[in-house]
């Protein structure tokens, strides 16, 4: 079971901006920058292969881009970024997700990952309530 599912499950918390039945979307806990979030699909391993976003089931993926769209405009007017970065690499946690990250420079995505973070790590609840959508 990946770290991804556990959060879905509810066994460990993370700091969710928006959820309904085909998905999740969570602040990242070493965000490239203030508001990085993850949109994930809820599909479990035994389902199907989650691993790589090319294979999850249309309805999923389809579903994914849309709610993608929704938040980065809320991202965008909430935070004032310029732009909103989308970057989907597949490495770190082996289950599809988009990563959904707010820019005011091109060197945002260069600093990902590596950079030392700590500064928008604590204020992640913050971004968050700020972020929640009802």
């Amino acid at each position: 079971m990946t770290i991804f599912e556990k959060i879905i499950n509810r066994e460990i918390p993370a700091e969710i901006i928006y959820e309904d039945d085909m998905c999740i979307a969570m602040l990242d806990i070493n965000p490239a920058s203030k508001g990085h979030t993850l949109i994930i699909p809820k599909i479990k391993s035994a389902d199907c292969h989650v691993d790589h976003i090319w294979l999850i089931p249309e309805e999923y993926y389809d579903h994914m881009w849309k709610v993608s769209k929704k938040l980065a405009i809320h991202i965008k007017d909430k935070l004032s970024s310029d732009r909103i970065g989308v970057m989907v690499e597949g490495y770190g946690v082996p289950h599809a997700h988009i990563h959904l990250i707010p820019l005011d420079s091109p060197h945002n995505f260069e600093a990902y990952p590596g950079k030392d973070r700590s500064e928008e790590a604590s204020k992640i609840h913050e971004t968050a309530e700020l972020l929640r959508m009802s």
